[in-house]
């Protein structure tokens, strides 16, 4: 019988990592309305780690598909690589959550930083003109 305790920890722990990024973009939402340091970031900051969960999980999926339907085969029939099926496959999931999940994480913080800054000008264009008119 073949050990998957490996395997399981795979599928396992990205939706652990997913929960923990929630977690983590309300506690930086929080963190950045209420204090004054964080206040221009609040937006990057919040949707930084739930963005970079997401799309890791994504790209987890979109990997072990990747594995199943091109490697699989290819793994198991190579005398070098099929003693050391389970850590490739690990290391592949990995790759492929990183990669996704930094790309993600990249597109999100682009998007969130040019809606904060249009809100942010928006602001200040606002207390100009309040200001120009007293």
């Amino acid at each position: 019988m073949q050990d998957t305790r490996l395997l399981d920890l795979e599928f396992e722990l990205p939706f652990l990592l997913l929960a923990l990024g929630l977690l983590l973009s309300v506690g930086f939402w929080l963190v950045g309305m209420f204090t004054r340091s964080f206040q221009g970031y609040r937006w990057r900051i919040t949707v930084a780690p739930f963005s970079f969960a997401f799309m890791g999980v994504l790209g987890l999926f979109a990997t072990v598909r990747f594995k199943v339907e091109y490697l699989s085969d290819w793994l198991s029939n190579s005398p070098l690589l099929s003693p050391h099926f389970e850590l490739i496959s690990l290391l592949i999931y990995l790759f492929g959550y990183l990669i996704f999940g930094a790309l993600g994480c990249w597109l999100a913080v682009r998007v969130a930083h040019r809606l904060d800054r249009a809100n942010t000008l928006k602001t200040l264009y606002t207390v100009l003109k309040t200001k120009k008119q007293d």
